[in-house]
């Protein structure tokens, strides 16, 4: 999905928060039933714990109970978080892409 937000940023595509987090949510329960080929991970034992978060526009909330909003992407500073379960073991993945970023941001990072 990296992929997908960058080719949306470089096409200047609008796409909303919302709509980013839902195809993502589509291609990762898409992935799910080939994780045991690929991990040995047992499927049924698989799941997310929550809808993928994408935010991006300077306003960022990184609480685990917030959700994607209706804006649009914005190529600065974009957030993307999800979460994984696997029996009884959860796993929170966050991905923060800089995309031209001021000295500033750069350093803060």
């Amino acid at each position: 999905m990296i992929s997908k937000v960058e080719d949306y940023l470089d096409d200047n595509k609008k796409i909303k928060h919302s709509e980013i987090s839902k195809l993502m949510e589509e291609k990762l329960e898409k992935t799910k039933f080939s994780l045991k080929k690929k991990f040995g991970v047992l499927h049924q034992f698989f799941d997310f714990a929550y809808t993928p978060v994408i935010q991006s526009g300077g306003f960022y909330n990184l609480k685990i109970n917030k959700n994607s909003d209706e804006n649009y992407l914005k190529g600065d500073v974009i957030i993307i978080n999800m979460a994984a379960k696997y029996f009884e073991m959860n796993c929170h993945l966050t991905r923060t892409l800089l995309i031209n970023p001021t000295e500033d941001v750069g350093k803060n990072y």
